[in-house]
């Protein structure tokens, strides 16, 4: 199998989170499984839709960029977040950051990379738990004056 392909991305991702069949995909992601051997086997007149990508990228524990386009980071949560003080000192191509929850590029702070970087280590209750602390806590003034009285 041509690894340029998605068919090889999505076999190489089900081999690596020990997923041992079509039917189990099938079941974790929701995508029905003949859609699945259609992308394994590389059939159908046009590449898969996007819903079904991302189903299949988040049951597999894989980027999405990744399954779809062969590019960055095959697991999720393992790509390198460049900040743009690190990138302008060397006149590099500016890096964007995907958010996964928004469809904008943004830049983000060494400091906002850092807590990104200890929030995708906690547990899911202690993302939770943190999601409602930082709700509760007094936002940063802008400056921008507000017509509210």
């Amino acid at each position: 199998m041509d690894p340029t392909t998605i068919g090889w991305r999505l076999d190489k991702a089900m081999q690596d989170a020990k997923v041992g069949s079509q039917a189990q995909l099938a079941r974790l992601s929701g995508v029905p499984q003949p859609t699945i051997n259609r992308i394994l086997k590389g059939q159908g007149k046009k590449g898969p839709e996007s819903a079904t990508l991302i189903a299949l990228a988040d049951a597999l524990g894989v980027e999405l960029v990744w399954l779809q386009q062969g590019r960055g980071s095959q697991r999720a949560g393992l790509h390198e977040v460049v900040t743009q003080s690190q990138a302008e000192p060397h006149g590099a191509k500016v890096p964007t950051v995907h958010v996964a929850t928004e469809p904008k590029l943004q830049w983000i702070t060494e400091q906002e990379a850092e807590l990104l970087s200890e929030f995708r280590a906690c547990e899911d209750q202690q993302k939770k738990t943190l999601l409602i602390a930082a709700r509760g806590l007094p936002k940063a003034k802008t400056g921008i004056i507000s017509d509210k009285a």
